[in-house]
């Protein structure tokens, strides 16, 4: 009984994780035009801290970017430093990986676009798509890289879409 109750519990797990991955692959990619719209702030920084803990509940692994800002690209904000969470990561001996979910490794120099939540935390929207990294001279997406002119992209958009 006791192990046709945990490959029970193994198969449920497993289509869960099937059904995440599934709707996570449909989702759309995002345009920089989509990225720069919906993001209420868009920093370049260098990441200082990266530390993954538990919610109070002990139900989901967050982990907590903290980018030391160089310069915002778009966004009403003076601030040194700001704290990205992120939902997944790894805290005591446990690990949760989120499909699309942006990484960050500390040293890392990151364009990102962000938004806040209801809990007034900072998110990286568009998830994977959201997150750029400097690398050899280009700005370097999930799926798209820039040499060099990326943020002189950014800021024409953000010009024409505060015009609208």
């Amino acid at each position: 009984m006791g192990r046709a109750n945990s490959m029970i519990r193994f198969i449920v797990v497993l289509a869960g994780m099937l059904a995440v991955s599934a709707l996570s692959s449909y989702a759309q990619e995002r345009t920089l035009d989509d990225l720069v719209r919906d993001s209420q702030v868009i920093v370049i920084g260098n990441v200082k801290n990266v530390q993954s803990k538990w919610d109070n509940q002990k139900r989901n692994i967050w982990t907590y970017v903290t980018i030391s800002s160089q310069s915002y690209l778009k966004g009403d904000i003076t601030q040194g430093e700001l704290v990205v969470r992120i939902l997944g990561g790894a805290a005591n001996d446990t690990s949760q990986y989120v499909s699309g979910s942006p990484r960050f490794d500390v040293g890392e120099h990151v364009l990102t676009f962000l938004g806040k939540d209801v809990q007034d935390f900072y998110y990286v929207n568009g998830w994977e798509d959201g997150k750029y990294t400097y690398r050899d001279g280009a700005w370097i997406g999930k799926n798209s890289e820039f040499p060099g002119q990326l943020v002189t992209q950014i800021k024409s958009i953000v010009k024409l879409q505060s015009k609208q």
